[in-house]
């Protein structure tokens, strides 16, 4: 039920509107040598790092992105 004037619904109908339109959302785990400072960094500043671990080699990071955000990464 969705009612205009007292705006009864509409929380959801927003909800619901939002998950439809979303891009789907998967996580994946990332390498990234100490070189690779600036892709870490474009990675932290968005907000995708669910966890981090450092390595000998570098950093292990769990990703959680859209299809867009990971090919906007590998344009890096």
């Amino acid at each position: 039920m969705l009612s205009a004037l007292p705006g009864a619904g509409t929380d959801t109908l927003l909800e619901q509107l939002a998950d439809r339109l979303s891009d789907p959302v998967t996580e994946t785990d990332v390498t990234l040598s100490y070189a690779d400072g600036r892709k870490r960094a474009w990675l932290f500043e968005r907000g995708l790092v669910s966890a981090e671990r450092e390595t000998d080699a570098g950093f292990s990071l769990s990703v959680t992105w859209t299809e867009r955000q990971r090919m906007a990464f590998e344009a890096l």
